[in-house]
């Protein structure tokens, strides 16, 4: 018997998380591991937390004085973060 309409594992793999709808979450995921190497150590223990939505990617900083030096900085991370991941997947980034 041979088997008709074989699809490769990557590929089966890929349909499945667009089924169940994770692909979101990998992409927020990957985000936040770039920006974390982007900003680096001090910045990204002060981040509390973050999420990305839309290609926005909002983080909660701790302290007001790295916040502030991030706020200026925010265009070449933006660079950073979409050289990192290979596509333009981070529009803007919102500090709080």
């Amino acid at each position: 018997m041979q088997r008709t309409g074989a699809v490769k594992l990557g590929e089966l793999l890929s349909l499945y998380v667009d089924e169940v709808r994770l692909r979101d979450s990998f992409v927020s995921i990957d985000v936040e591991q770039a920006w974390r190497k982007a900003v680096g150590l001090k910045a990204a223990a002060a981040t509390s937390s973050s999420y990305f939505k839309d290609g926005i990617l909002y983080c909660n900083i701790s302290s007001s004085i790295i916040r502030n030096q991030l706020h200026y900085q925010t265009a070449g991370i933006i660079s950073d973060i979409n050289a990192m991941l290979g596509s333009d997947t981070v529009r803007k980034i919102v500090l709080r």
